[in-house]
């Protein structure tokens, strides 16, 4: 029988390289870590954005006085001319 020497198994999470904590996933180089990254990101950036949409949405239920976009007679107007 011929015996052959396996490696222990190092899992990606538990990387020991030269920073520890947050700072080994920031300055990473693997794939792995790089995947998980983007995704967190992306899950986190969608829920800001819906959040942010929401609170768009609930804003136009009924507006702050002062804060409309649009004058009295109709004509469009930037924001930073409705405070004047």
């Amino acid at each position: 029988m011929d015996e052959t020497k396996q490696e222990p198994y190092v899992s990606y999470l538990e990387h020991k390289g030269k920073y520890t904590g947050i700072r080994s996933w920031i300055f990473t180089l693997d794939h792995k870590r790089i995947g998980l990254l983007y995704m967190y990101a992306i899950i986190v950036l969608f829920f800001v954005g819906a959040i942010m949409g929401l609170l768009m949405r609930i804003e136009l239920i009924k507006p702050v006085s002062g804060m409309e976009i649009r004058c009295s007679d109709g004509q469009n107007q930037t924001p930073a001319d409705s405070f004047r």
